[in-house]
């Protein structure tokens, strides 16, 4: 259900989590958000996870913003095959998390009611997160 719509490669190499986020590190549109402390590949199945609980518990008192897709297949050959005949089929799909990237955002909600949101959205992700507000000067 979280992928991305059109890709430029059907299956794609691994790559690396090296160093911390260079973007999205900021809160653009909420006023409080879900920052990455850990890196990680998040599966589709954890960010919808997340997302039915943001949506439960805030109901209609708020906006919730994504701000990570799963544009990432990964590919899985079946158990019992030999080695060679190339790539195995896209398995399933993932985003690469970074320290420092902000996962979702919120606004319209009081102080202690998205410290509760979040807090449960954390619950259901597989790596450490810290509450981020927005300073306002």
């Amino acid at each position: 259900m979280l992928q991305s719509r059109k890709i430029k490669y059907r299956k794609v190499q691994k790559g690396s989590l090296k160093n911390s986020c260079t973007r999205g590190y900021i809160l653009t549109k909420g006023d409080y958000g879900l920052k990455a402390l850990d890196y990680a590949r998040l599966d589709t199945k954890q960010l919808e996870a997340t997302i039915k609980v943001l949506v439960k518990t805030l109901k209609k008192s708020g906006n919730i913003y994504t701000n990570v897709c799963a544009d990432l297949p990964i590919s899985k050959k079946p158990s019992g095959v030999r080695m060679g005949g190339g790539k195995g089929e896209t398995n399933k799909w993932v985003c690469k998390i970074k320290p420092g990237k902000i996962l979702f955002e919120i606004n319209n909600v009081s102080k202690e009611t998205a410290q509760i949101v979040l807090k449960n959205a954390s619950a259901k992700l597989p790596i450490k997160t810290k509450i981020v507000e927005l300073k306002k000067y």
